[in-house]
C-alpha cells in the first residue's frame, strides 16, 4: 500500500516537472476550479505546484478555498489573493484587479491572448 501511494507521488511529480499538461494560451479556461491549468496560468512555483497536486489534487474549486488548513509557505493565501482581488476573462487573463488601499486596474487582451490596454488609477 504505501509503495503504491509513493508510486503515485512519484508520477505526479514527474507530471509537473515535465510539464506534460501543456497549457495553450488561447484555450478558454474554467477559472471557479483550480486544476494544473489554472495553476500555471497564475504563474505557480514549481514547488508550490507540485505541493498541491501532492496535498490537495488536480481539482479543486476557488469557493472552497477557505476549507485548506494546512499551508505550503503561503501558497493558499496567494491563491485566495489571486481570487479575491482579481477579475479573470474565459481564457484566464485576469483582466480587473482591485486591494483593499484602493489601487486598481483593469486590462484588455485581443483574441491571441496579447494584453492590449492598461489602465491603472495611479495614471499608469
Amino acid at each position: 500500500m504505501i509503495n503504491e501511494q509513493k508510486k503515485q507521488e512519484v508520477q505526479i511529480i514527474k507530471k509537473v516537472q515535465t510539464k506534460q499538461l501543456s497549457l495553450s494560451k488561447i484555450d478558454e479556461i474554467d477559472m471557479t476550479v483550480i486544476t494544473y491549468k489554472v495553476l500555471k496560468k497564475l504563474d505557480a512555483c514549481e514547488d508550490g505546484l507540485e505541493w498541491w497536486i501532492k496535498n490537495i489534487g488536480e481539482s479543486f474549486l476557488v469557493a472552497d478555498l477557505s476549507k485548506i488548513e494546512d499551508d505550503y509557505e503561503g501558497y493558499v493565501e496567494w491563491l485566495k489573493d489571486k481570487f479575491d482581488n482579481y477579475t479573470y476573462d474565459k481564457y484566464g487573463n485576469a483582466i480587473l484587479h482591485s486591494n483593499s488601499d484602493g489601487y486598481s486596474w483593469d486590462k484588455t487582451y485581443d483574441n491571441q491572448d496579447n494584453p492590449l490596454s492598461h489602465v491603472d488609477n495611479d495614471g499608469d
